[in-house]
């Protein structure tokens, strides 16, 4: 009995000891993790190397878009001089006639709209590549799928302008219209302004920069009007603001540019033509 008392003892004694260490062990592998947690923590934390790179990136980042930013400044300066003080003063001193002078005037506030809302996003801070996304002027934007979307919404356009026509010759009733009578006897280059430029800058502003911001109808409605200040025409503020109203939803649902694009350059040139062979 006194031998297996004693054996029962040395049982109990050891597995106490095991008792003892494992706990050791578990305490030292906490102690260990801590430490593991404490330096991946302090690792973690910006230290000023870290701090000192990301402010030396983001000044080398800027000073990339400096001077293609500083471009754009430059040029909307000169293009708002010339629609109010050169071309005037140009035209009034003989250089150039009237008709010339309407001319540029027309070219430098069409292209003021690009480069405004080139100029202000640049000024927020975007790069050229983050304009060219926001606006949907990028490549992936430009597929066949939305090159039909432009035939689309040109063709619905056209038909509309044909219903009018049609309209007017079963009624009798004259819809006024003073584009023939601005438009007619222009160079020639400037024609070509008319359908494969104006439109560009027409959709960058109303649709691509006005439509996130204001929404599709304010968008239409500043753009039918500007059409009613350039022809005092009521017919053409209601064509533009219908025109508006569609093109702002096509790029709402496609967050493409080029549809509008597309649309707007068709109806103008077939406007164009019927300018020239009228």
């Amino acid at each position: 009995m006194g031998q297996e008392w004693e054996s029962i003892q040395t049982g109990i004694l050891a597995e106490g000891v095991d008792i003892q260490n494992s706990r050791a062990r578990s305490s030292k592998t906490k102690s260990r993790k801590a430490m593991g947690n404490r330096a991946d923590i302090k690792n973690r934390k910006p230290t000023k190397n870290n701090i000192t790179k990301n402010r030396n990136t983001k000044t080398t980042n800027r000073a990339k878009r400096t001077p293609i930013r500083f471009f754009f400044y430059a040029c909307l300066i000169f293009l708002i001089a010339s629609a109010f003080i050169i071309v005037p003063y140009l035209n009034v001193i003989g250089v150039i006639n009237g008709t010339y002078a309407m001319v540029f005037d027309s070219m430098a506030l069409s292209l003021m709209f690009s480069f405004i809302v080139f100029s202000y996003l640049f000024a927020k801070g975007r790069s050229f590549k983050e304009i060219i996304e926001e606006l949907g002027l990028s490549r992936k934007n430009l597929t066949v799928r939305y090159v039909k979307i432009g035939i689309i919404l040109f063709l619905l356009f056209f038909l509309m302008e044909f219903a009018l026509g049609l309209f007017t010759e079963v009624t009798g009733i004259q819809l006024p219209t003073n584009v023939q009578q601005y438009l007619s006897n222009m160079p020639l280059f400037f024609y070509f302004f008319v359908f494969l430029v104006a439109p560009i800058n027409e959709e960058i502003l109303f649709r691509g920069f006005m439509v996130p911001r204001t929404g599709i109808i304010i968008s239409a409605l500043v753009f039918g009007f500007l059409h009613y200040l350039s022809y005092f025409s009521i017919v053409e503020a209601v064509a533009a603001f219908a025109f508006g109203i569609a093109a702002g939803y096509v790029f709402k649902k496609t967050k493409s540019l080029y549809p509008s694009i597309i649309g707007h350059m068709l109806f103008d040139f077939v406007g164009v033509l019927s300018l020239i062979f009228s």
